[in-house]
C-alpha cells in the first residue's frame, strides 16, 4: 500500500495519495493520467468538478488554447484503498471522449463530451460471489487473491449493463492534467446554431421531370414550387403537414422560396433588455419561470440541447417572445364543417395587449399601468353574422400564471340575449379564449313573468338562459397557437432541423384581398412566399388534460422564437389538429406605423392561421387578420380594451 503524501493534496478534504507521471500511449496517442487514491476521494473530485466546470468554462484561460487543440481521448483510473498491504487493488476507469466539430458558418468549437465506463477484461467479474458486506469489483487473473472495496456496492439489475452516469468534465491536478482540463472545458455542449444567411440547403427529393440526380437539386431564393415539385420540399416540411398535403397544398399553387435563414431584427429596446437581463431568469423544479424582467428569458446561445430542460426553455422563449405591444385589428373566421353542413363565416375585431415584461416600458417597471397585475389582456367582438353580432369577451391573464399554471384567467363574456356580461363557463384556458359563437343568437321566445309587485312582475323565467350560457364556453378555434402556458406541460426537445414556413408572407388576404384563393380545402396558404428557417421542435405532455389535449408539439423558429407549426394529440397519441401559423414582418410592410418616440417596430404580426381538424373528420378553420398592427395604442383606447366594464358601457 502506497503511503499517503500530505503535500500532494489537490483540494480541501482530498485524500489523493500520489499522481504518476504523464504518459502518452504509442498505439492511440491518448493522454492518460493515472491516479492512485481512495474511491471516495476520486469520485468526490469527479462530482465537484462536474458541478462547477460549466460555470467557469467560459472564463477559463484554457479555452483559447483548447479551441485549436485536437480531439483527445483521456482516461482516469481510480484505485480503492484496501486495508491489506498486499494484493491487487480495485480499479475503476472512466474514459472521456472530447470531439470538436466546426460549423459551416464560422470557426466555432462545438464539442461533445461523453463518459463511459470501460468494461472488465477477461478474468474480471463484478463480485456477485464476494463475501457478504464486501462486494465490489475484483480485477486479476483466475486464482489470484481478490481485494474488495470497503464500501459495499449494490448488485446491478439483471439484464442491464453496468454503466455509471457519464461525467462531462473531470479535470485533475493542474500539474498532471492541464491539457485534459483544457480539452474538456472546450467540450461544453453546443447551443443551437443557425446557418449563415443565404446558405440554402440542397434538395434530395425527386425532380419534377422524374430524372436526374435527386440529391443535386439546389434550393434558391425565388424558386417557384408547384404541386408537381412537392416531393422536392418534403424533407423541409413537418411529417404531419406532409401526411395531410392534400389539405395544405393543391393543384395550381405557386409556392415561392423566400430567403434562407434571414436574420430578422427585433425592437431595439427588446434586444437591449435581452442583453441586459441575460442570465437573470431561471426555472424552478415545477417548470415555472422565475425572476424574469424583460427581453427573451433564455438567449438561444445559452440553451444546451442536451440538457433535460432545453425543451422547457424554448417553450418559455416562445411564450415570452417579442410581440411589440400586442396585435390589434379585425378578423375573418371561416368555420368549415365536417362531413355534413356548409361553411360559416364570422367577422369581428380582436386585441391581445401585452401588459407585463414590456421592454419598452422601463420607466414603469416594464408594466402597463392600466393593467398592473396582468400578464396580458385579450378580447374581441363579433360583428357578423346576425346570430353572433355583439357577442364580446375580455380575458385577463394574471401574472401569477408564470409561477402556477393552475391559476385561472378572469374571463368575462357579454351575451346579447342576456343583456349583461358574465363570467365565462370555462374557468381554465391554456391559450386565448374564444366564445362559442355558433351557439349565440336569439333562440326565440321571451321571459315568463311570475309574481307581482306594485311596480310589475316580481321576476321572470328565461327558457333560453341555458343556451345563452353555453355561448360562454371556450371554443378552440380562431386564435389557437398564439399563446399557451409552458408550465402546464412537461417538455422535451425533439429535434433541430431546417424547415419551410410562411414566416414573412407577401400575398395579402382579408380585408385587403377578400377573394384570395385558399385552395379547394379552404385551408391552404401555399400560394405565398415561405422562408427557409432553422426550427427547434419541442413536445409537451399536458399536466392537465383539457379539451382532450394530451400532447402539444411546436416548431419554433430558432432565431426569432416565433411558433411556425402546431400539432396537438389526445392522451392516447391520436392526432387532434394540425395547424400552420402565418406571420408578416412589419419591417417589410410599406407605411407601417412607427413606434412612439421613434424607431421601427420590427414585429411579426399574426396575420393568418389554418388548422385542419383531424379528429373532426376533415373539418377545420381559417383566420385572416391582414390589417393587424402591433404598435402601442392611445392611453384612452388601452383603458377601454383592458376594462371589463367597457363590455356593457359600449352597448354590446
Amino acid at each position: 500500500m502506497l503511503p499517503r503524501n500530505p503535500r500532494s493534496r489537490a483540494g480541501p478534504g482530498s485524500r489523493i495519495a500520489s499522481v504518476s507521471t504523464q504518459s502518452r500511449s504509442e498505439a492511440r496517442g491518448d493522454f492518460i493520467s493515472r491516479v492512485t487514491a481512495s474511491r471516495k476521494a476520486c469520485w468526490r473530485w469527479l462530482w465537484r468538478i462536474s458541478r462547477t466546470s460549466h460555470a467557469h468554462s467560459s472564463a477559463s484561460p484554457a479555452i483559447s488554447s483548447a479551441k485549436n487543440s485536437q480531439p483527445a481521448t483521456s482516461s482516469v483510473q481510480c484505485s480503492a484503498e484496501s486495508r491489506s498491504a498486499t494484493g491487487p487493488r480495485s480499479l475503476t476507469t472512466i474514459t472521456f471522449h472530447a470531439t470538436a466539430s466546426v460549423s459551416a458558418s464560422r470557426t466555432r468549437t462545438m464539442p461533445i463530451v461523453r463518459g463511459s465506463r470501460i468494461e472488465p477484461r477477461t478474468g474480471e467479474h463484478l463480485g456477485r460471489g464476494s463475501p457478504r458486506g464486501r462486494r465490489g469489483i475484483a480485477m486479476g487473473d483466475a486464482g489470484a487473491s481478490a481485494r474488495y472495496d470497503r464500501r459495499p456496492l449494490r448488485n446491478p439489475p439483471r439484464g442491464r449493463p453496468v454503466l455509471r452516469r457519464p461525467y462531462p468534465l473531470c479535470p485533475l491536478r493542474p500539474a498532471a492534467a492541464g491539457a485534459l482540463l483544457a480539452a474538456l472545458l472546450a467540450g461544453a455542449a453546443p447551443a443551437t446554431i443557425v446557418p449563415d444567411p443565404g446558405a440554402c440547403p440542397a434538395l434530395r427529393g425527386a425532380p419534377a421531370d422524374g430524372g436526374g440526380d435527386a440529391g443535386a437539386t439546389p434550393l434558391q431564393e425565388g424558386m417557384a414550387i408547384g404541386i408537381q415539385d412537392l416531393l422536392l420540399i418534403r424533407e423541409l416540411l413537418p411529417a404531419e403537414i406532409w401526411k395531410h398535403r392534400d389539405v395544405f397544398f393543391y393543384e395550381g399553387m405557386r409556392l415561392e422560396i423566400g430567403p434562407c435563414f434571414r436574420r430578422y431584427p427585433a425592437g431595439a429596446w427588446y434586444e437591449a433588455a435581452t442583453a441586459e437581463y441575460a442570465g437573470t431568469a431561471h426555472l424552478d423544479e415545477k417548470g415555472n419561470l422565475r425572476d424574469h424582467v424583460a427581453g427573451l428569458p433564455f438567449p438561444p446561445e445559452t440553451i444546451d440541447p442536451e440538457a433535460p430542460d432545453a425543451g422547457l426553455r424554448w417553450a418559455w422563449n416562445a411564450e415570452m417572445r417579442y410581440r411589440g405591444a400586442g396585435p390589434v385589428g379585425r378578423f375573418r373566421l371561416l368555420d368549415l364543417p365536417g362531413r355534413i353542413g356548409s361553411p360559416h363565416v364570422y367577422t369581428g375585431t380582436f386585441h391581445w395587449i401585452v401588459t407585463a415584461h414590456r421592454a419598452d416600458l422601463a420607466e414603469s417597471d416594464y408594466r402597463l399601468p392600466e393593467a398592473d397585475k396582468r400578464l396580458w389582456v385579450a378580447g374581441g367582438r363579433f360583428e357578423e353574422p346576425f346570430d353572433a353580432r355583439h357577442l364580446a369577451w375580455r380575458q385577463l391573464r394574471p401574472i401569477g400564471t408564470l409561477r402556477d399554471f393552475a391559476a385561472s384567467d378572469d374571463t368575462f363574456v357579454y351575451v346579447p340575449t342576456m343583456r349583461k356580461a358574465r363570467r365565462a363557463a370555462t374557468p381554465w384556458v391554456d391559450g386565448l379564449y374564444t366564445p362559442s359563437y355558433a351557439r349565440s343568437g336569439d333562440q326565440g321566445g321571451g321571459g315568463v313573468p311570475f309574481g307581482s309587485t306594485p311596480y310589475g312582475p316580481a321576476g321572470s323565467i328565461q327558457p333560453t338562459a341555458g343556451i345563452s350560457i353555453a355561448a360562454t364556453e371556450n371554443l378552440r378555434r380562431g386564435f389557437v397557437g398564439l399563446t399557451f402556458r409552458p408550465n402546464a406541460y412537461v417538455w422535451r426537445l425533439v429535434a433541430e432541423r431546417p424547415v419551410l414556413a410562411p414566416l414573412n408572407v407577401v400575398v395579402p388576404g382579408w380585408p385587403d384581398n377578400p377573394d384570395r384563393n385558399y385552395g379547394p380545402s379552404g385551408l391552404s396558404v401555399a400560394s405565398d412566399r415561405w422562408d427557409v428557417r432553422q426550427a427547434v421542435v419541442i413536445e409537451g405532455r399536458a399536466r392537465r388534460v383539457v379539451e382532450d389535449v394530451g400532447y402539444l408539439r411546436l416548431w419554433i423558429d430558432a432565431q426569432t422564437a416565433q411558433p411556425l407549426y402546431v400539432v396537438t394529440e389526445r392522451p392516447n397519441r391520436l392526432a387532434l389538429d394540425v395547424g400552420i401559423l402565418v406571420h408578416r414582418f412589419s419591417g417589410d410592410v410599406e407605411g407601417y406605423p412607427a413606434w412612439p418616440g421613434g424607431g421601427a417596430a420590427h414585429v411579426f404580426d399574426p396575420v393568418a392561421a389554418v388548422f385542419y381538424d383531424v379528429a373532426g373528420g376533415g373539418s377545420g378553420w381559417r383566420r385572416e387578420s391582414y390589417d393587424v398592427r402591433s404598435v402601442p395604442l392611445e392611453p384612452g383606447r388601452v383603458r377601454e380594451l383592458t376594462s371589463t366594464q367597457a363590455l356593457e358601457r359600449r352597448g354590446h
